[in-house]
């Protein structure tokens, strides 16, 4: 998130962009808060008459950030990078334990076919994990852990999605077993809003579920 939004006027690692355009985040100290009233309410204020923008932004030069552009989960990744990527005092080894991981939305997979059933929830450390899955592995060889963004308008939504596991087919049958799996790097809470159990020759949904935050 940090990358898409903030690093082409603040840099890659929050020194500082353009000379004049974006100070370095390195020379603060960053609470959440700050974070998210810059995020929200940053942007000139509009002379008096005026309603290009909102009236109540702080008037400085960093563009405001509706939740249509960046949702508030998404909100939520960029405070949780930023409080340890761009707080010094956060950086020093010893300073502060580490966080331990917050579930951030989950669900129970609805069945299509093939017997899959289980509990899906993405985790803040960047991990997806099934539990309980059963899945009587009868399918062809290419099914497998994908996620897309759904949409209730658009049926096709599914096939931008993209796989985050290897095949799950194997010579046994899954019965009740917990799994976790790793988001790549450049994944954030945005790209996805549900998973399936998806068989990639033949395009078909085995189960399904729509994540929403607990």
């Amino acid at each position: 998130m940090f990358a898409a939004a903030c690093a082409s006027c603040h840099g890659a690692y929050g020194e500082g962009g353009v000379e004049g355009l974006a100070s370095s985040l390195w020379t603060r100290e960053l609470t959440p808060d700050m974070v998210r009233r810059a995020v929200r309410l940053s942007g000139p204020r509009s002379p008096a008459g005026d309603s290009v923008f909102p009236r109540n932004l702080l008037g400085n030069g960093m563009p405001f950030w509706t939740a249509e552009r960046m949702s508030d989960l998404e909100l939520e990744d960029l405070t949780a990078y930023l409080e340890f990527a761009a707080n010094p005092a956060l950086r020093s080894c010893g300073s502060r334990p580490e966080e331990a991981p917050r579930l951030l939305r989950g669900g129970r997979f609805q069945v299509v076919m093939h017997g899959v059933r289980g509990r899906v929830e993405h985790w803040s450390d960047g991990t997806i994990r099934i539990r309980e899955f059963f899945y009587d592995g009868l399918g062809p060889r290419d099914v497998v852990v994908w996620l897309y963004n759904h949409d209730r308008n658009n049926f096709h939504a599914i096939l931008d999605g993209f796989a985050v596991s290897e095949h799950l087919a194997r010579s046994r049958p899954y019965l009740g077993e917990n799994f976790e799996l790793t988001l790549p790097g450049d994944v954030h809470s945005g790209r996805f809003n549900a998973v399936a159990i998806w068989c990639t020759s033949v395009q078909s949904t085995y189960a399904r579920v729509i994540l929403r935050a607990d």
